[in-house]
């Protein structure tokens, strides 16, 4: 065959295909079978423009999207709800409230969202975009859902968020941002979010909180900032969570803690500290915090505490203070903690003189409550039994 018949050839083939992908636009699987026979066309692939190559990719994307928009819903038909229809499972393996007003669409490769693509799903409750490769938000990607009560974005690739994007969720209870490239927090991002419950925000590379960032959030009940670039926080950061029992400021940069930062925070049960840089405690960093049971502190640059920095604490049953530079406690820090069960001493450079002598004598005295990991250590050696 000439040349000239083959080239001519290929031209009616590219003509047939553009216009047959064009007018079967609407059929996503008409267009996958289009698309697979494309491919074994050599004629085609080989003389098909970049312009042609970008067009057939966008709207494949598109259409792609557009299908387990339309079909992947069915899949949690038949799943089953946990206790808590929020919560999020440990091994991250999501549970399903399979009902027409739930869509899940994580783990599908997104890599960004069609404007416009929910404005038909205005009674929408559950939205799941998790694990996939969405990169930016438009600005009104969720302004039609005004019932949306869960909204999970996590392990996404997302750096910056618009600052109205969450404007119509005025019922969301929980919000999931785990695991992004989110370098800020918009100032007035959750301005219109006074029924969240839970805010997760940890493993992104934020380095500043706004001062008033999360003022409007009365009802919040778990906030994890951990595993972040945050150096300070602002002294009036938590002041309207009253209702707040669980906050993670771990794996940070923290050097200090406010005076009273936590002052408001008087249903707080844990509180977790570690892997930061604090070196010193102010003596009320942890007034307010009555109702505190668990409070780890371990992996820091502590060297010296005060002598009442626990006496706001009589519910204090675990403290964690591993890995430190501790060298010696003052006399009666642990006494007022009539509640405390487990206390973690190991990992600090324990210098023994007679500024060691209140702690072992009370080791002694309590030495079923002092662990080393998961052990329980042995008074007279400081070792695991």
């Amino acid at each position: 065959m000439s040349l000239a018949l083959k080239l001519g050839c290929c031209s009616k083939v590219n003509n047939f295909y553009l216009t047959e992908l064009y007018n079967q636009g609407q059929n996503m699987m008409q267009l996958a079978r289009i698309l697979k026979t494309v491919e074994r066309d050599f004629f085609f692939l080989f003389f098909i423009t970049d312009f042609c190559n970008l067009f057939f990719r966008t709207m494949y994307q598109h259409f792609l999207f557009l299908f387990f928009l339309s079909f992947h819903p069915h899949k949690c038909q038949d799943q089953t709800l946990s206790e808590d229809p929020y919560e999020i499972p440990k091994d991250y393996q999501e549970i399903y409230r399979g009902t027409k007003n739930d869509l899940s669409l994580h783990i599908s490769a997104i890599p960004s969202l069609p404007e416009g693509i929910f404005d038909s799903l205005a009674n929408l409750t559950f939205l799941d975009l998790a694990r996939n490769r969405i990169t930016t938000l438009p600005g009104d990607a969720f302004s039609k859902l005004a019932q949306l009560r869960v909204l999970r974005l996590y392990e996404n690739e997302l750096q910056d968020l618009p600052e109205g994007l969450l404007d119509s969720q005025t019922g969301l209870l929980e919000l999931n941002l785990q695991r992004n490239r989110l370098r800020e927090l918009p100032p007035m991002l959750l301005r219109s979010l006074p029924h969240l419950e839970k805010l997760l925000l940890d493993n992104n590379f934020i380095r500043v909180l706004p001062p008033q960032g999360f003022f409007g959030l009365n009802k919040l009940k778990l906030l994890t900032l951990g595993s972040n670039c945050i150096t300070e926080l602002p002294c009036c950061l938590f002041d309207t969570m009253a209702d707040l029992r669980e906050l993670d400021l771990g794996r940070n940069s923290l050097a200090t803690l406010p005076d009273s930062i936590f002052i408001n925070l008087t249903s707080l049960g844990k509180l977790i500290l570690s892997h930061n840089q604090l070196a010193a405690l102010p003596k009320g960093a942890f007034t307010g915090l009555s109702k505190l049971s668990d409070l780890q502190l371990d992996t820091n640059n502590l060297s010296a505490l005060g002598n009442e920095v626990f006496a706001s604490l009589p519910n204090l049953k675990t403290l964690n203070l591993r890995k430190n530079q501790l060298e010696s406690v003052p006399p009666g820090l642990l006494d007022l903690l009539k509640k405390l069960s487990s206390v973690y001493l190991s990992g600090n450079p324990w210098k023994c003189d007679c500024n060691l002598c209140y702690l072992h004598s009370w080791i002694l005295s309590n030495s079923e409550k002092v662990k080393l990991s998961t052990q329980t250590v042995d008074p007279a050696t400081w070792r695991p039994l």
